[in-house]
């Protein structure tokens, strides 16, 4: 990659294969923002565990599963129901990454003096 040549030609071929699959870094974010910012009172009605039929597509994008288990008894039964988000906090970090607000690098900056101190006697 060193080589304008091979790096110029790699570039050339990831523009081609974003413009081809229409996978971009815009869409990429755009996606992690539904995920990242969404209000799960929005999507889940919580005293039933059902999704909000006033739920958006951009909200119900941040829905990760839902299960629905129905257990007969001699009552008529019972429904348990579980929807899971994706991940907010995983989809803020990635976010704030791609935006450069996080670096994992370690800094070592500032003035060091050193002085060398002839300790040894002379012969």
């Amino acid at each position: 990659m060193r080589k304008p040549v091979i790096a110029n030609a790699v570039a050339r071929a990831m523009a081609e294969r974003s413009k081809r699959t229409g996978i971009n870094q815009d869409r990429v974010l755009l996606e992690l923002a539904k995920l990242g910012f969404v209000n799960a009172t929005d999507v889940i009605n919580m005293d039933e565990a059902t999704i909000q039929g006033t739920a958006n597509r951009d909200d119900t994008a941040a829905i990760q599963s839902v299960k629905v288990k129905r257990i007969p008894t001699e009552d008529g039964g019972i429904v348990e129901r579980e929807v899971r988000l994706h991940d907010k906090l995983k989809a803020l970090e990635q976010m704030g990454r791609h935006l450069g607000m996080f670096d994992d690098k370690l800094r070592l900056d500032g003035a060091v003096s050193l002085s060398f101190v002839d300790d040894l006697e002379s012969e």
